[in-house]
């Protein structure tokens, strides 16, 4: 008697499964608007701005981009102090007395100890921050700090976050997001506001917690205000 043997299924399951996963995220972000109206219920944000998914915890490897960082939409000035060496973060017009302390080529630390380095593809990490200074509506959302732009006003809410943390204050949520450390805390305060496509919906709701990705427990990778 023969017995013919089982046939292999021709469905590449290892290949559909991915295929599928990514068309149902895809599907649920740009459905997402629609079903909040249908419902009016706001829903869960994917990708809701998460910069630390883009950078993997990993050292700086700096690029030739140029210093001046004319591609981004805030740049990093070096002025000559009185000394001859340079700094950053000279105090600012409001008077709030924050300042950077340069500690290496490129590097500068905060008062509260937090280190502001080269990023990937040339872009301080300063500049990267700044990226939150200001609304960018075409983005699906983007965490906006108050301050009017203004990079002390900015840099200071970062470091009175991090101070947080650092206390291990009940306020300071810590998780491993990628092998980086990654804090939420709550300021108890508005820090920031909805910007983006989010924000035009929900009218630019306030956000009072700060969202920090670190490297190494004090290298900056990024930092935005979060509801």
């Amino acid at each position: 008697m023969n017995v013919s043997a089982p046939t292999k299924s021709n469905l590449p399951w290892r290949k559909i499964i991915p295929v599928a996963l990514v068309l149902i995220v895809v599907g649920y972000k740009y459905a997402q608007p629609t079903l909040e109206k249908w419902t009016g219920v706001e829903l869960p944000t994917l990708n809701d701005d998460q910069d630390n998914n883009r950078f993997p915890n990993a050292d700086n490897n700096r690029s030739n981009g140029s210093r001046s960082g004319s591609n981004h939409d805030y740049s990093v000035n070096f002025p000559e102090s009185s000394s001859g060496s340079t700094t950053a973060g000279n105090q600012s017009s409001t008077g709030s007395g924050f300042q950077l302390k340069e500690v290496g080529r490129d590097k500068f630390e905060s008062p509260a100890g937090l280190l502001y380095t080269m990023g990937g593809g040339g872009e301080h990490r300063i500049d990267h921050v700044m990226r939150h200074a200001k609304d960018m509506s075409n983005r699906p959302a983007h965490g906006v700090f108050i301050g009017n732009g203004e990079r002390d006003v900015v840099l200071k809410l970062v470091d009175d976050a991090w101070e947080l943390a650092k206390a291990k204050s009940p306020k300071a949520k810590y998780e491993n997001s990628r092998g980086n450390d990654a804090w939420t805390v709550s300021m108890g305060r508005k820090v920031g506001f909805d910007g983006g496509k989010k924000g035009k919906r929900n009218g630019g709701k306030s956000l009072n917690s700060i969202k920090l990705i670190l490297a190494n427990g004090n290298r900056v990778i990024t930092a935005y205000p979060v509801r």
